[in-house]
């Protein structure tokens, strides 16, 4: 079974780099959500990530193969919770998955659950 060294770097990266704070505050209000970071959702097929994962899920985008370099960009802006460290490489991101943009996942072709 061939390893994909980058791939796996970037997952152990992603869990070591977010902030061990089990809590984060909810936007625009002082309640806090419980974030436990237990639970990786890998996604090949980034129309499948709005099915496939649950908001506060370490979300991990490795496609197959991909000829867009502007896809990492793209799922970025759409799944990953910009208050949390987000890494990304050519080809692949993880991040903290959240579904706060999902009203804008149709236009982007993304399965909805």
């Amino acid at each position: 079974m061939k390893v994909n060294y980058i791939a796996f770097a970037l997952a152990i990266t992603a869990i070591l780099i977010f902030p061990q704070d089990k809590s984060v505050a909810k936007q625009g209000s002082g309640a806090k959500k419980e974030l436990t970071q237990d639970r990786v959702c890998r996604i090949e097929n980034a129309a499948q990530a709005g099915t496939e994962c649950r908001s506060g899920d370490v979300f991990l985008y490795l496609p197959v193969q991909t000829t867009n370099t502007k896809l990492p960009v793209i799922v970025s802006a759409l799944f990953c919770d910009f208050d949390r460290s987000i890494t990304t490489s050519p080809e692949s991101v993880s991040c903290i998955f959240t579904d706060k943009r999902r009203a804008q996942w149709k236009e982007y072709g993304v399965k909805l659950p």
